[in-house]
């Protein structure tokens, strides 16, 4: 909810009026109470679950009013409490408002230099939010994805909740979207030799979150080699006895978006 938004003119703007004015201006501060109350209200509509924010809004509040108090009681110092309230502030306004800024321009230079793109590790996890933009996508087919100069898209850690969709990012200087995800991913038997059995499964969307196989119905391992995409199964290796007969091999692969793909093929082992 933002001031220009329908429900916050005629919605919440009106109740909290309403409230403010019914309140009495006896006792003194009753009013300033409700005015506290209806801000911390007004924030926490805003942000969606995320309460480490209000926390933080929280913290500030009380620092501020300590250092007001510190200003007005303790004279002599009054203007290192000043100094001190606006270095306090600013070191806020700077991580939120300006870091990005900051950080985006030495990767540039980092680019520069190098040649080429150079992508700025975070120290921790950030979020990303994206709001959904339709109501009729189905919010569990979509995720963050990222890519850069040279950089195919990959997926980053997504869930979507409240009608957003949430990412965890580590690295600036990338471009990060909002992507959907639709289909399954691609099963393939690219070779089979008397003991071996290769894969390959692809997706080119979310990319490939798992898989699982089974010969007539006992799991078998299917290992991913140099190449991501291409798994091999020992069968050696696998509690299937050979029996020199033809066999039923079942593999299901899925995504990071939970599209499930199954492929079935006969095998003589």
């Amino acid at each position: 909810m933002v001031f220009s938004s329908l429900s916050f003119l005629f919605c919440f703007f009106p109740a909290f009026l309403l409230v403010y004015y019914l309140t009495p201006s006896r006792p003194a501060g009753a009013r300033n109470a409700v005015l506290l109350v209806g801000s911390c209200v007004f924030y926490i509509i805003g942000l969606d679950g995320q309460w480490a924010y209000f926390a933080l809004l929280a913290a500030s509040v009380l620092v501020n009013y300590g250092l007001g108090l510190a200003i007005t009681r303790d004279k002599p110092r009054a203007k290192l409490w000043l100094i001190v309230g606006l270095c306090y502030n600013f070191l806020w306004l700077f991580l939120f408002k300006y870091l990005n800024f900051l950080l985006t321009g030495v990767n540039g230079v980092l680019g520069w230099v190098s040649g080429g793109k150079a992508a700025v590790p975070l120290l921790g996890w950030a979020d990303l939010a994206f709001r959904i933009p339709d109501a009729t996508i189905d919010p569990r087919k979509l995720y963050v994805a990222m890519t850069g100069t040279g950089t195919p898209p990959r997926y980053c850690r997504s869930e979507a909740k409240n009608g957003w969709v949430y990412g965890k990012v580590r690295e600036l200087g990338m471009t990060y979207y909002l992507a959907s995800d639709q289909q399954a991913p691609t099963i393939k038997a690219t070779s089979r030799s008397y003991d071996h059995v290769t894969l390959s499964i692809t997706d080119s969307g979310s990319g490939t979150a798992g898989w699982e196989a089974t010969i007539d119905g006992q799991f078998v391992l299917f290992e991913q080699q140099k190449n991501p995409t291409i798994l091999v199964c020992d069968l050696r290796r696998t509690p299937v006895g050979r029996l020199q007969k033809e066999r039923q091999l079942r593999v299901t692969a899925w995504d990071f978006c939970g599209n499930r793909q199954t492929f079935e093929t006969s095998i003589n082992y």
